[in-house]
C-alpha cells in the first residue's frame, strides 16, 4: 500500500490482487461498489473495504460471524484506509496477509469510531474456462 500511495496519491481505491487471480474490472468494480455506495455519491470514496468475501475462512471473526473479511486473492481499501494502514498498522511476522488486512480494517474502524463500508461479495457463479481456443 505504501508504494501505491506514493505513486498514486489521489487513488480512490487501492487493491491487492494475487498474481493468479484474473478479474474483469469492468464488471467487478461496479458490482463491489453497488453493494455499499449509492451511484449519486461515488466520489470521494471513503471508509471502503471491498473484495471477495472469505466465507469459509480460518479467520476467527469470520468463523463466529462477528465480522466479514475479504479473501486474500482480492481485496481493496479506499485511499483513507490505505493511508491509515501505512501510517499505523503493525505488520505481524508469520501472519497471513489477508487476515492481517481484516485486522487493519477493524483497527481503522475502532480508531475512527465509525463503521467502514464493506463491499464484500461472493465469487461469481459463472466460471470462465481456463483456456479458450
Amino acid at each position: 500500500f505504501e508504494w501505491a500511495l506514493r505513486h498514486f496519491p489521489d487513488a480512490d481505491l487501492i487493491f491487492k490482487q494475487d498474481d493468479d487471480t484474473i478479474v474483469d474490472w469492468r464488471l467487478a468494480l461496479p458490482r463491489m461498489l453497488a453493494r455499499v455506495v449509492p451511484e449519486a455519491a461515488l466520489r470521494p470514496l471513503r471508509r471502503l473495504y471491498v473484495g471477495t468475501l472469505a466465507a469459509n475462512y480460518s479467520c476467527p471473526s469470520v468463523r463466529d460471524g462477528r465480522a466479514p473479511c475479504a479473501a486474500g486473492a482480492l481485496y481493496g481499501f479506499s485511499g483513507d484506509i490505505a493511508k491509515w494502514v501505512v501510517d499505523n498498522a503493525v505488520i505481524r511476522k508469520g501472519e497471513w496477509e489477508d487476515m492481517e488486512s481484516c485486522r487493519w480494517a477493524r483497527s481503522f474502524e475502532a480508531e475512527q469510531k465509525q463503521r467502514f463500508l464493506a463491499g464484500l461479495g461472493s465469487e461469481p457463479r459463472e466460471r470462465v474456462p481456463a483456456f479458450s481456443w
